[in-house]
């Protein structure tokens, strides 16, 4: 279904907070992490950031907004309903391709996609399925401290690619104090310094081959936010946990959270091994025992463990997962969401 914008009424003219002045001030081609406290406006500045630059880069502009969750980002596409049918009369939205096309169905202004990836691996490779073959400039992820390492990120940046001499970026934006807080740390706030709340730090990025900036903002940088209120709100939702509460109160990454149990020293990339079929040699497994968590909240998980595998420090210990003849995607890709588990005899 499309939804035509209504007749344009006088937008709310308010002052941009600290976090929406960044994200306006940042160059074209760099890449922005904002991982702030809660409350600080990162989700209105996506509306203002998208604007200012569709006005720029006219119909050459196509930016991917994602979050984890469908709620989400319904709520966010109603913000961005009530801003950029503003700023470019005519625009309309797609429910079927989640797409705004701004400023009519000829996007002299560009388009702008929207797209929600899950927090578990087999609803973010179904997710990137849907993102195959799609080219934009711009990818906005909100809500990134959600998403439990970065490997849907850095895959869909892939997408990323647009006409000579238009920059393409990433821009993350998200609170600290979540799944993603170790990876955000190594990644981010141990490269840039962790600079003060308020201040942003540009260093040039090893992993991403690009200058990236980053910054974070406490909650008192809103200046629209009761925030009093807000605070005693927060209070409540942190159960006690001073860290948590630093964390999502200041906006920091740097403190240890609870539950964060591997903290920084895990790493999807430098820890996770693809075996292929035959690849553990059934004497090595003679050592083998499984481990069981029954869970309380979500159901029961269990490992086959491998314990002083061959090659690794002493200590080591492998832990099996998914351990079954994986299908391959075209591009030779093992594809862990799709195969026929291991017979008895296997």
């Amino acid at each position: 279904m499309t939804t035509t914008a209504p007749a344009p009424q006088a937008p709310e003219i308010k002052e941009p907070t600290l976090t929406q002045r960044l994200m306006l001030d940042a160059p074209f081609g760099d890449d922005l992490c904002v991982i702030s406290a809660r409350g600080t406006g990162k989700s209105w500045g996506i509306a203002l950031v998208v604007a200012r630059d569709a006005a720029h880069f006219k119909s050459k502009y196509s930016c991917l907004i994602t979050r984890t969750t469908f709620q989400g980002l319904t709520e966010l596409q109603g913000l961005l309903w009530r801003y950029l049918t503003l700023a470019f009369p005519g625009t309309v939205y797609s429910s079927a391709d989640m797409t705004f096309r701004l400023g009519g169905k000829d996007m002299p202004y560009g388009k702008v996609e929207l797209a929600y990836t899950g927090a578990g691996p087999a609803e973010q490779v179904k997710a990137l399925a849907r993102l195959q073959g799609r080219s934009f400039i711009c990818a906005i992820h909100d809500e990134c401290g959600n998403h439990f390492d970065s490997q849907f990120i850095d895959m869909a940046a892939a997408t990323l690619r647009g006409p000579a001499g238009v920059p393409t970026r990433t821009i993350l934006l998200g609170n600290p104090g979540g799944p993603a807080h170790p990876w955000l740390q190594a990644r981010y706030g141990i490269p840039a310094g962790y600079p003060e709340p308020g201040r942003a730090s540009r260093f040039w990025s090893e992993d991403l081959g690009k200058h990236t900036i980053f910054a974070s903002f406490t909650a008192s940088s809103n200046q629209h936010l009761d925030i009093d209120q807000y605070i005693r709100n927060i209070k409540v939702a942190a159960a006690d946990d001073p860290a948590l509460l630093d964390a999502w109160l200041h906006g920091r990454l740097d403190v240890d959270i609870a539950g964060a149990f591997f903290g920084a020293s895990f790493s999807v990339r430098r820890s996770l091994r693809d075996v292929k079929p035959g690849g553990i040699a059934p004497e090595e497994l003679t050592p083998a025992f499984v481990c069981m968590d029954w869970g309380c909240s979500a159901p029961t998980v269990a490992y086959l463990c491998l314990p002083e595998p061959a090659g690794t420090p002493k200590g080591s210990i492998w832990l099996l997962d998914e351990f079954y003849v994986a299908s391959s995607t075209a591009g030779g890709q093992r594809d862990w969401t799709r195969g026929t588990y291991l017979s008895n005899a296997e």
